[in-house]
């Protein structure tokens, strides 16, 4: 199941290492190096690490609800206990005066003392949620991956992938509520994609000095490998060079998470029980948009998605035509997007 999961990303990756804003008209697609093939097996357990947060008591409702969507993950996949981590995770600290919490059911680590003084937009982001989360998710993941050994060999020679379970927040918010993750640099970001630069070779590389940074560095090496999905590029750390630097990928980040904890035992076990016959359909429910052709951009790399799917012999649906949005389809559906 893991090849078939990690061919669709490549398939729909069309952002940089961190998220792109949502319209830049002035942001370019940077030119990606060719990589080298890994010819790596397919993953096992062991090359798993899966991070959840720690229960602090019998009312931490969030930090219950990880604790067991961890357990439950492990007996599905077989991973090792020792390849898990639970992160205590504060919700209120004050860094340099500033007041960051944790919003949104531990989801955002938010900066409150910024927003209110960015509440006209002109302030501008600072750093400090940023550090909320190298001190208290980066540096605690890349130390534990650093310092456990399995059969003498550290962990983050280890592990290629890292999960990450419902209760780990999900993006850091550096400004103003609503002020999105910008137009050209970063500062408001998903924290996912940020841990894939955990253990640098560099010893002097800060996961700090990346904010505030443009949007156009550091291009994800991983995006379009593999484009005949013949599997000869599965995922190896530290063999995607990232362009421009001295950095490389170290891991792949994923997420289970899920609006309620039944949804994301849903998630686990249609994972594990997935259908792999090719027969279901893929459905890009796209929109348009006569009044704002910059809009339709997204548009073409919808429709980019859907001709690659079809040329691979897979059964796609690109709808370009309706403005409403598509609920229903006759095969099971194996991807959505709108």
């Amino acid at each position: 199941m893991f090849r078939h999961i990690i061919s669709i990303v490549l398939l729909f990756s069309f952002t940089s290492i961190y998220g792109q804003p949502v319209i830049d008209n002035a942001f370019v697609e940077p030119e990606l190096i060719e990589q080298v093939p890994t010819y790596q097996n397919i993953p096992s357990p062991e090359n798993i690490l899966v991070v959840y947060k720690f229960q602090e008591n019998l009312l931490d409702t969030i930090g219950i609800v990880s604790n067991q969507v961890k357990n439950y993950y492990l007996s599905q996949r077989n991973i090792p206990v020792i390849n898990t981590l639970a992160l205590e995770l504060d919700t209120q600290v004050v860094i340099d005066d500033h007041v960051i919490k944790l919003f949104q059911n531990g989801e955002i680590i938010r900066d409150t003392t910024q927003a209110w003084l960015d509440r006209f937009w002109t302030a501008g982001a600072t750093i400090h949620a940023w550090q909320y989360f190298n001190n208290y998710i980066f540096i605690p993941i890349q130390n534990y991956l650093a310092n456990t050994f399995v059969n003498g060999v550290p962990l983050k020679n280890t592990i290629k992938y890292i999960v990450l379970c419902k209760g780990i927040p999900i993006r850091i918010q550096s400004r103003i509520d609503g002020s999105g993750i910008g137009f050209y640099s970063r500062w408001n970001v998903a924290l996912d994609p940020l841990l894939c630069y955990l253990n640098q070779e560099d010893q002097q590389f800060s996961i700090l000095n990346l904010f505030n940074t443009s949007y156009s560095s550091h291009p994800n090496p991983y995006r379009y490998q593999d484009p005949l999905l013949n599997f000869s590029y599965r995922f190896q750390s530290h063999q995607f060079p990232i362009d421009g630097t001295n950095l490389k990928l170290s891991y792949l980040v994923s997420r289970l998470d899920g609006l309620t904890q039944d949804k994301v035992i849903d998630l686990i076990n249609n994972s594990k029980n997935a259908d792999h016959s090719g027969t279901g359909t893929f459905i890009f429910d796209s929109h348009p948009f006569p009044t704002s052709p910059s809009l339709n951009s997204y548009n073409q790399i919808l429709e980019s998605a859907h001709n690659t799917l079809v040329s691979l012999g897979f059964n796609s649906i690109y709808d370009n035509y309706s403005p409403n949005p598509i609920y229903t389809s006759t095969n099971p559906i194996l991807g959505y997007i709108s």
